[in-house]
């Protein structure tokens, strides 16, 4: 069958064939269906030579100089805080370089002030640490200056942090005083957890270590039983402590009277060493408070109608305060107060001027 197949085409082999083509302009003839090929290589390939010169003309290097953003340093260790010491706006300078288009990236990126860009601080910065780290290689191991590729070759001004221990201390919750109720309240829970620096919660007086829950909301309600979700505060205005935001009231109110005292007076408290020395006098610009609102039970509130008890507005001054010369303002807090038992004042603040002066001069 192969010799069959073999003869049938044999005589092809004495077939003349075509000579060949002299290499050069006339290997190809220009026939028509050739010249269509080529007008729809040029139309494929001029649109993708002309993307091409736009994106290396993106690529090509470029800078930015002075360009401001907003920093945060935190750390990842649970058993210390950081805080960003200089500069204390958080506002940092940079000049950057790397692609235009991946510039133009990162400047749309940090132009909101309202978005930090989070350095994490090494592990080896442990508490004690106080000092400047190198701000330029923080920033640009952040992954949107990696993702983008582009370098900070600048950062001012320095960066300084400081890193503390961290503690945790369990506190009582308790009703504020100038939102105090007639009534049983019962917080669930009764206590919470607060964070911040070992150096400053360790200052901080016992009595002061506490939150005040906001009971105002309950002021306007009739008698009765109630459960409310309510705000929490530090009695004391201090950076860098953490607590829950709220706590769960419930609430057994009782009948409550409001009055109007028409003036109260306003007494001195002195530090004991001031006194003793007596070389410094305090002067105040008034001796007594008038229009002090109050609110309470019933049997409390008359007392004080009937003046059956001293009510006063304390102002008590700092060793500090009290031996520094010259004309001061403070104050009043709702703890500045002496009244009946759950009776409260709703309008304690008052601002108290007095005069501090040296007798011996």
């Amino acid at each position: 069958m192969a010799e069959e197949k073999k003869s049938k085409f044999a005589f092809l082999q004495h077939v003349p064939r075509p000579p060949q083509y002299v290499r050069g302009l006339h290997d190809h003839p220009a026939t028509p269906s050739r010249v269509l090929q080529g007008v729809k290589t040029f139309l494929f390939v001029a649109p993708l030579t002309l993307l091409l010169w736009v994106y290396a003309e993106r690529e090509q290097m470029g800078s930015l100089k002075d360009f401001g953003v907003t920093v945060d340093v935190r750390t990842n260790q649970p058993d210390r805080l950081v805080s960003l010491v200089v500069p204390e706006d958080h506002r940092l300078i940079l000049d950057l370089e790397g692609p235009r288009s991946s510039i133009e990236a990162v400047r749309d990126q940090l132009s909101d002030n309202r978005k930090p860009l989070v350095l994490i601080l090494d592990d080896d910065d442990k508490p004690g640490f106080d000092g400047e780290i190198n701000a330029a290689a923080k920033i640009g191991q952040t992954d949107i200056f990696v993702r983008n590729a582009v370098s900070v070759i600048r950062v001012r001004p320095p960066l300084r942090v400081k890193v503390e221990a961290k503690m945790t201390r369990k506190v009582r919750i308790r009703q504020a005083e100038h939102t105090r109720i007639v009534g049983d309240v019962v917080f669930e829970p009764d206590t919470a957890m607060i964070e911040g620096p070992a150096s400053v919660l360790n200052t901080i007086p016992e009595d002061k270590l506490v939150l005040d829950a906001d009971m105002s909301k309950f002021a306007v309600r009739p008698r009765g039983k109630y459960e409310d979700t309510v705000p929490l505060s530090f009695p004391m205005a201090i950076d860098r402590i953490t607590f829950p935001t709220t706590v769960k009231a419930k609430v057994d109110m009782r009948e409550s009277l409001t009055f109007n005292l028409q003036t109260i007076p306003l007494v001195v408290q002195l530090p004991a060493v001031v006194v003793e020395k007596d070389r410094y006098k305090v002067s105040v610009a008034q001796v007594t408070l008038p229009n002090v609102s109050v609110s309470g039970p019933p049997d409390a509130i008359e007392l004080l109608r009937l003046q059956k008890f001293p009510a006063a507005a304390v102002l008590e001054l700092t060793p500090e305060e009290a031996t520094t010369p010259g004309d001061k303002t403070k104050r009043l807090t709702p703890a500045s107060y002496r009244m009946p038992k759950d009776v409260t004042v709703t309008n304690p603040e008052r601002e108290i001027t007095f005069t501090v002066s040296d007798r011996g001069n």
